[in-house]
Order: structure tokens, then C-alpha cells, then sequence
């Protein structure tokens, strides 16, 4: 079983972290900062449908996302 984990940056990496995800094939994927949205961020270098573009390029049948919310 191959784990990976990585920090998707904010999504700034997208370039270089899908061909890595189609080359190792990890099993479990553990990543921090990745975005999944409809609406756009107020990051303008980052990609907002991170999340979506993994399951896609790594062909995982099964993916949990879980936000970061904040309380007021």
C-alpha cells in the first residue's frame, strides 16, 4: 500500500502534483490546503477545484473531503 502525503499549497502546486499523482498511483492520498469550490478564492494563482482534479487524475473511486470552518 503506498501512502502520500503532501501540502497542496493553496492549490499553487496543482501543476506539479497531478503528474506525480499519475505516475506514483498512491493508494491513500493525505493533503492539506486543497481547495474545493464552485465560487473563486481570493488567491489568484490558486486552484479552486484541487480536490476534483485529484480524484480524476488518481482514479479513486472513494474520497473524503472535510473543510476547515470557523466558528463566530
Amino acid at each position: 500500500m503506498k501512502l502520500l502525503q503532501l501540502n497542496m499549497w493553496m492549490g499553487r502546486l496543482t501543476r506539479q502534483i497531478l503528474p506525480l499523482l499519475e505516475r506514483e498511483k498512491p493508494d491513500i492520498i493525505c493533503g492539506q490546503e486543497v481547495f474545493s469550490a464552485a465560487q473563486s478564492v481570493t488567491f489568484p494563482d490558486s486552484t479552486v477545484n484541487l480536490f476534483e482534479l485529484i480524484q480524476v487524475a488518481g482514479e479513486y473511486k472513494y474520497c473524503y473531503f472535510s473543510p476547515v470552518c470557523t466558528l463566530t
